[in-house]
């Protein structure tokens, strides 16, 4: 990962510890490594969505 990524990732995975049952994310131009990262590190993401900004040339 970029330098400072794992950070995010760690405080984005201690952030959704909220007591809900599933979050969704959503993940655009930066965002969407971090999404990817918690998408690998969480089993309660019930919808993941991740888009670059490729997507909208």
């Amino acid at each position: 990962m970029k330098d400072g990524a794992s950070a995010k990732v760690h405080w984005g995975h201690a952030a959704l510890d909220l007591g809900w049952k599933y979050v969704d994310l959503a993940g655009l131009s930066g965002g969407d490594h971090l999404v990817a990262a918690l998408m690998a590190r969480r089993d309660d993401i019930n919808c993941a969505m991740i888009a670059s900004g490729g997507v909208a040339i």
